[in-house]
Protein backbone atom coordinates (compact mmCIF):
# COMPACT_ATOMS: atom_id res chain seq x y z
CA UNK A 1 0.00 0.00 0.00
CA UNK A 2 1.10 3.55 -0.67
CA UNK A 3 -0.39 7.02 -0.27
CA UNK A 4 1.37 9.60 -2.62
CA UNK A 5 0.65 13.44 -3.50
CA UNK A 6 0.28 14.05 -6.98
CA UNK A 7 0.03 17.45 -9.23
CA UNK A 8 1.58 19.79 -6.57
CA UNK A 9 1.56 23.69 -6.67
CA UNK A 10 4.89 25.00 -7.08
CA UNK A 11 5.45 28.34 -5.74
CA UNK A 12 8.85 29.93 -6.34
CA UNK A 13 10.91 32.12 -3.57
CA UNK A 14 14.41 33.97 -3.80
CA UNK A 15 15.93 37.24 -2.44
CA UNK A 16 16.32 40.28 -3.81
CA UNK A 17 20.03 42.35 -3.10
CA UNK A 18 19.54 45.01 -0.44
CA UNK A 19 18.31 48.52 -2.04
CA UNK A 20 18.61 51.47 0.66
CA UNK A 21 16.72 53.66 -2.52
CA UNK A 22 13.62 51.83 -2.16
CA UNK A 23 12.57 53.34 1.26
CA UNK A 24 12.79 56.89 -0.34
CA UNK A 25 10.74 55.94 -3.37
CA UNK A 26 8.07 53.92 -1.18
CA UNK A 27 7.07 57.15 1.00
CA UNK A 28 6.40 59.02 -2.16
CA UNK A 29 4.09 56.05 -3.43
CA UNK A 30 2.56 56.08 0.69
CA UNK A 31 1.38 59.34 0.25
CA UNK A 32 -0.71 58.65 -2.62
CA UNK A 33 -3.35 55.49 -1.91
CA UNK A 34 -6.52 54.47 -1.52
CA UNK A 35 -8.49 52.28 0.87
CA UNK A 36 -8.94 48.30 0.28
CA UNK A 37 -10.62 45.89 1.81
CA UNK A 38 -8.60 45.64 5.21
CA UNK A 39 -5.62 47.92 4.21
CA UNK A 40 -4.52 50.15 1.49
CA UNK A 41 -3.05 50.11 -2.22
CA UNK A 42 -1.14 52.63 -4.21
CA UNK A 43 -3.09 54.88 -6.50
CA UNK A 44 -0.47 53.65 -9.02
CA UNK A 45 -0.99 50.20 -10.60
CA UNK A 46 2.22 50.43 -12.10
CA UNK A 47 4.47 51.32 -9.86
CA UNK A 48 7.28 48.60 -11.52
CA UNK A 49 7.45 50.87 -14.48
CA UNK A 50 8.67 53.96 -12.69
CA UNK A 51 12.23 54.58 -13.40
CA UNK A 52 13.39 54.43 -9.63
CA UNK A 53 12.57 50.99 -9.77
CA UNK A 54 13.93 49.42 -13.43
CA UNK A 55 16.49 47.30 -10.96
CA UNK A 56 13.80 45.47 -8.89
CA UNK A 57 11.68 45.23 -12.27
CA UNK A 58 14.31 43.78 -14.23
CA UNK A 59 15.05 41.10 -11.25
CA UNK A 60 12.10 40.26 -11.31
CA UNK A 61 11.79 39.55 -14.75
CA UNK A 62 14.40 37.51 -14.66
CA UNK A 63 13.07 34.90 -12.47
CA UNK A 64 9.27 35.38 -14.11
CA UNK A 65 10.71 34.26 -16.95
CA UNK A 66 12.43 31.35 -15.10
CA UNK A 67 9.49 30.33 -13.41
CA UNK A 68 7.06 30.28 -16.44
CA UNK A 69 9.80 28.12 -18.73
CA UNK A 70 9.47 25.74 -15.17
CA UNK A 71 5.94 25.60 -15.41
CA UNK A 72 4.92 25.70 -18.61
CA UNK A 73 8.21 24.90 -20.32
CA UNK A 74 7.27 27.94 -22.56
CA UNK A 75 9.40 27.89 -26.16
CA UNK A 76 11.24 31.32 -27.06
CA UNK A 77 8.57 32.38 -29.22
CA UNK A 78 6.63 32.87 -25.65
CA UNK A 79 7.14 35.94 -23.45
CA UNK A 80 6.28 36.93 -20.09
CA UNK A 81 5.35 40.85 -19.64
CA UNK A 82 4.28 42.05 -15.94
CA UNK A 83 0.81 43.52 -16.89
CA UNK A 84 0.54 45.46 -13.51
CA UNK A 85 1.96 46.14 -10.16
CA UNK A 86 1.25 47.88 -6.70
CA UNK A 87 2.04 48.29 -3.33
CA UNK A 88 0.06 47.17 -0.05
CA UNK A 89 0.42 49.03 3.04
CA UNK A 90 -0.88 46.96 6.27
CA UNK A 91 -0.80 49.17 9.88
CA UNK A 92 -1.45 47.92 12.84
CA UNK A 93 -4.96 45.31 12.47
CA UNK A 94 -4.97 46.02 9.05
CA UNK A 95 -5.16 42.66 6.83
CA UNK A 96 -5.53 41.89 3.44
CA UNK A 97 -8.87 39.83 2.52
CA UNK A 98 -8.72 35.96 0.71
CA UNK A 99 -8.29 37.07 -2.74
CA UNK A 100 -6.61 35.23 -5.99
CA UNK A 101 -5.54 37.42 -8.85
CA UNK A 102 -7.69 37.55 -11.96
CA UNK A 103 -6.76 38.25 -15.59
CA UNK A 104 -3.38 36.86 -14.80
CA UNK A 105 -1.16 33.49 -15.33
CA UNK A 106 1.68 34.00 -12.18
CA UNK A 107 0.99 36.94 -9.56
CA UNK A 108 4.10 37.50 -7.24
CA UNK A 109 5.08 39.56 -3.74
CA UNK A 110 7.81 41.23 -3.03
CA UNK A 111 8.29 42.30 0.42
CA UNK A 112 9.77 45.77 1.61
CA UNK A 113 8.90 46.79 4.78
CA UNK A 114 7.99 43.55 7.21
CA UNK A 115 8.44 42.20 10.75
CA UNK A 116 10.90 39.45 10.30
CA UNK A 117 9.95 37.32 13.28
CA UNK A 118 5.99 36.88 12.85
CA UNK A 119 5.03 38.09 9.29
CA UNK A 120 3.94 35.79 6.76
CA UNK A 121 1.55 35.34 3.35
CA UNK A 122 -0.88 32.25 3.69
CA UNK A 123 -2.22 30.42 0.95
CA UNK A 124 -5.68 28.47 1.02
CA UNK A 125 -5.47 25.20 -1.06
CA UNK A 126 -7.80 25.20 -4.22
CA UNK A 127 -9.87 21.88 -3.60
CA UNK A 128 -10.91 22.22 0.47
CA UNK A 129 -13.37 19.94 1.68
CA UNK A 130 -17.08 20.70 2.50
CA UNK A 131 -16.19 18.29 5.30
CA UNK A 132 -14.31 18.96 7.94
CA UNK A 133 -13.29 15.66 9.29
CA UNK A 134 -10.25 16.38 11.98
CA UNK A 135 -7.58 18.97 11.46
CA UNK A 136 -5.31 18.34 9.08
CA UNK A 137 -2.16 20.87 7.61
CA UNK A 138 -3.52 24.32 9.18
CA UNK A 139 -7.59 24.08 8.23
CA UNK A 140 -6.29 23.58 4.53
CA UNK A 141 -4.22 26.52 4.36
CA UNK A 142 -0.27 27.00 3.91
CA UNK A 143 1.63 29.62 5.79
CA UNK A 144 5.14 31.39 4.33
CA UNK A 145 6.70 33.36 6.29
CA UNK A 146 8.60 36.61 4.78
CA UNK A 147 11.31 38.78 5.34
CA UNK A 148 12.05 41.94 3.52
CA UNK A 149 14.22 41.73 -0.04
CA UNK A 150 11.56 38.85 -0.31
CA UNK A 151 10.29 37.55 -3.55
CA UNK A 152 7.42 34.96 -4.25
CA UNK A 153 5.55 34.15 -7.05
CA UNK A 154 2.05 32.07 -7.71
CA UNK A 155 0.15 30.62 -10.15
CA UNK A 156 -2.64 33.60 -9.94
CA UNK A 157 -5.40 30.95 -9.04
CA UNK A 158 -4.29 30.32 -5.34
CA UNK A 159 -6.03 32.13 -3.27
CA UNK A 160 -4.18 33.85 -0.29
CA UNK A 161 -4.27 36.61 2.33
CA UNK A 162 -2.54 38.07 5.17
CA UNK A 163 -3.46 38.20 8.48
CA UNK A 164 -4.10 41.47 10.51
CA UNK A 165 -0.89 42.82 11.32
CA UNK A 166 -0.04 43.61 15.33
CA UNK A 167 2.87 45.41 15.94
CA UNK A 168 2.75 49.24 15.97
CA UNK A 169 6.38 50.45 15.35
CA UNK A 170 5.76 50.49 11.34
CA UNK A 171 3.72 50.22 8.34
CA UNK A 172 3.88 46.84 6.50
CA UNK A 173 4.71 47.65 2.94
CA UNK A 174 4.76 45.11 0.18
CA UNK A 175 4.79 45.35 -4.17
CA UNK A 176 2.33 42.80 -5.74
CA UNK A 177 2.35 42.28 -9.97
CA UNK A 178 0.85 40.20 -12.18
CA UNK A 179 1.41 38.98 -15.51
CA UNK A 180 0.47 37.13 -18.95
CA UNK A 181 2.66 36.11 -21.74
CA UNK A 182 2.66 37.27 -25.42
CA UNK A 183 2.94 35.20 -28.49
CA UNK A 184 1.50 32.43 -30.10
CA UNK A 185 0.48 29.31 -28.23
CA UNK A 186 -1.56 26.13 -29.36
CA UNK A 187 -1.51 25.23 -33.13
CA UNK A 188 -3.14 26.03 -36.35
CA UNK A 189 -3.29 22.13 -36.83
CA UNK A 190 -4.68 21.28 -33.40
CA UNK A 191 -7.45 23.93 -34.15
CA UNK A 192 -6.29 25.84 -30.89
CA UNK A 193 -4.24 28.52 -32.25
CA UNK A 194 -3.82 31.66 -30.41
CA UNK A 195 -2.19 34.48 -31.28
CA UNK A 196 -1.40 36.80 -27.74
CA UNK A 197 -0.02 40.39 -28.91
CA UNK A 198 1.54 42.73 -26.20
Amino acid sequence: MSIEKIFPIEIYKTIYKTDPKLQHVIKNISNKVTRNIGNYLSTNKNVLFLEEFVDIKLFIEEHLQIYYKHLYNIEENITPYITNSWCTFNGKNDFHHVHSHSNSIISGVFYINVSEENDCIRFVHPIRSQLMIGCNENGGEYIQTVCNNFLIMFPSYLEHYVPPVNYDEYTRISLSFNSFIHGTIGSNDGANQLILNK
